[in-house]
């Protein structure tokens, strides 16, 4: 009994509010009245602008703090559903206007384009993702390699060094920006990194990374010297080999194939990846010429409509 009631209420609360939307509605002029003498060719770029503007700030509201977005992805994704929301309440509105005036005023078309324009993100990204591929500034490169101590220091012979490098490029070229010397004592413990910053050869260390100092041979002999204490001769000669791999990073002499991250290659090898965000800003670029021509077709049928009622 107590169910059938509140349902009652909430029924004549909506009928209340539909009478009260289709009373003001009925204040203001149609948009047929509002457009009337203006040129057609005008009224229809008008609401191609008025139609896809929404969607393209959206996409680059999303782009804007993509960040964000992949931290609620990995962290909260029950919370998405807050913007899914936001993204929807337009085309909402917009059914409940258009019920509360009998159909007649039509529903501008902006509320199907903006979430349309996300949506075309999903089938469109493999697409976008190879063509950024294809672009060395829109991809990054990592590449590893181990120096064993052939006499081990006082750590033993699990200890090495690994020299890690980043960049930005693919196979058709690639650049290290940062490489990372690394000395690892046992699986969990690490001595000190000194980092070094390309072509610059600029070096710091973590705890004074706004202090630079010039990297030289000498320089890489005293950090490794500094690492663990190594029979007579075997810091040199450590040095020797790092500082061979560092001219080869820079030179890119003796350098392992470039393969994409995915792929299974046995082996040495220079991996590189397209960033999320990059292939998101290409997708997205993907997806202007496509709204463009809905937000098109779709004001053309919103004009013809609304001058025919």
């Amino acid at each position: 009994m107590r169910f059938l009631v509140i349902r009652s209420g909430c029924q004549k609360s909506l009928a209340l509010v539909l009478d009260r939307v289709r009373m003001a509605r009925e204040d203001y002029p149609t948009f047929a009245d509002e457009v009337a003498g203006e040129d057609g060719g005008a009224m229809k770029l008008r609401q191609t602008i008025l139609t896809l503007v929404p969607a393209l700030a959206a996409l680059s509201l999303l782009g804007g703090s993509w960040d964000t977005f992949e931290t609620f992805v990995i962290y909260g994704p029950r919370w998405l559903i807050v913007p899914a929301i936001l993204v929807l309440m337009p085309l909402g509105v917009q059914f409940v206007l258009w019920c509360a005036s009998e159909g007649r005023n039509i529903p501008h078309p902006f509320g199907i384009v903006l979430p349309l324009g996300l949506l075309l993100v999903l089938p469109l990204w493999p697409v976008g993702e190879s063509l950024a591929s294809r672009c060395p500034a829109l991809c990054e490169v990592a590449f590893s390699v181990e120096v064993k101590p052939k006499r081990p220091g006082k750590f033993g012979p699990d200890a090495s060094f690994s020299v890690w490098a980043t960049g930005r490029g693919n196979p058709s070229s690639y650049e290290f920006s940062l490489v990372t010397l690394v000395y690892t004592l046992y699986p969990n413990e690490r001595r000190e990194d000194l980092y070094l910053r390309l072509p610059q050869w600029d070096g710091f260390y973590i705890n004074s990374s706004t202090t630079f100092f010039p990297v030289t041979k000498e320089r890489v002999f005293e950090h490794v010297q500094g690492t663990d204490d190594f029979p007579e001769g075997e810091a040199a000669a450590i040095t020797d080999e790092l500082w061979s791999v560092l001219r080869d990073l820079v030179d890119q002499r003796h350098m392992p194939p470039v393969v994409f991250r995915e792929r299974d290659t046995a082996g040495p090898r220079v991996e590189y990846w397209v960033p999320r965000r990059n292939a998101y800003l290409v997708t997205a670029c993907l997806c202007v010429p496509i709204l463009l021509g809905v937000s098109w077709l779709l004001a053309r049928c919103y004009c013809h409509f609304s001058q025919d009622q």
